[in-house]
């Protein structure tokens, strides 16, 4: 007897399709869930993960606007193993943001530190 299960054959594609994307460093869009203290509860590819506080690329005071908004993420890490998936906003932002540019161009933005 064969028993085939869609769900887990539609968890393994978004599995898969995470990884690839990780490994081409492509951005996927998510929908995201709700906000805790750590950060932001997202689904991408039909997969739950989370995006650290640090890797939340819209500064806002109240981060409850973002719920149910699609966002870009890229992935920091994908374990299927440990049911780990762990995204971040800030570098699919910066990829966009920097699509376009060439040597020379003057942008206009704001300094948020400056080191030695």
């Amino acid at each position: 007897m064969l028993t085939l299960s869609v769900r887990k054959m539609e968890l393994a594609k978004a599995w898969d399709r995470c990884r690839e994307a990780q490994a081409e460093d492509a951005a996927l869009t998510g929908e995201v869930l709700s906000v805790n203290r750590g950060g932001l509860l997202v689904e991408c590819e039909k997969l739950r993960g989370f995006v650290p506080q640090s890797h939340i690329g819209i500064r806002t005071l109240n981060r409850e606007e973002l719920v149910g908004q699609q966002l870009p993420f890229k992935f920091i890490e994908v374990d299927e193993e440990k049911n780990r998936l762990v995204l971040s906003h800030r570098l699919a932002t910066d990829m966009v943001s920097a699509e376009g540019l060439e040597v020379g161009d003057v942008v206009e933005g704001m300094g948020q530190a400056v080191k030695p």
